[in-house]
Formats: C-alpha cells, sequence, structure tokens
C-alpha cells in the first residue's frame, strides 16, 4: 500500500469539515486549535500543509460577523504563532 502524503491526509482532516462550518465558527475555532495543538509536534518541512488549512479556514470566515470574526482572527492567530515557532529537538535517545 502507497504512504498517505501529508498533504494529502490535512485535506482528508479538514477540507469537508470547513466545507460545513461556514456558518459555524466555533467548528472553524476548533480546527484552528486543533492546528496549534499539531504545529510543535510536527517538523518545519510538515507545516506547510497545516498552514495552507489555516489560511483557507480564515478565507472561510470572510462572511462572520464581528464578534465572531474577532474569536476566529485570535484562533488563527493562536495557530499561526504555532505554525512559525520553531519545534524543540526532541530529548529522547
Amino acid at each position: 500500500m502507497p504512504p498517505v502524503r501529508l498533504e494529502r491526509l490535512t485535506k482528508l482532516a479538514f477540507d469537508q469539515i470547513r466545507q460545513a462550518s461556514t456558518a459555524t465558527p466555533a467548528v472553524l475555532i476548533r480546527q484552528l486549535e486543533a492546528i496549534r495543538r499539531l504545529a510543535p509536534r510536527l517538523p518545519a518541512a510538515c507545516r506547510q500543509a497545516l498552514s495552507d488549512q489555516a489560511g483557507a479556514i480564515l478565507e472561510t470566515a470572510g462572511a462572520l460577523g464581528a464578534l465572531d470574526r474577532r474569536d476566529l482572527d485570535a484562533a488563527w492567530q493562536r495557530a499561526r504563532t504555532a505554525l512559525d515557532t520553531q519545534p524543540r529537538p526532541s530529548s529522547e535517545s
């Protein structure tokens, strides 16, 4: 069986949920929180797929009201910070 590429895996995990949640900011925020939690655990080379998803989530949220949009923007900023921070080297030997 061929290996699944990370880009494909992130699309499978995020795309349909994001598309179905265009009017549900809580779900979009939870997706950004998942990205924030995953980012420190992945090597920098793998983060582009998550970064692409975070950008797509932000685009999807374009029509939200001001309060919901503010919450989503804050979650997006936390995800971006996690994606932009270099992971610490593992202490496992």
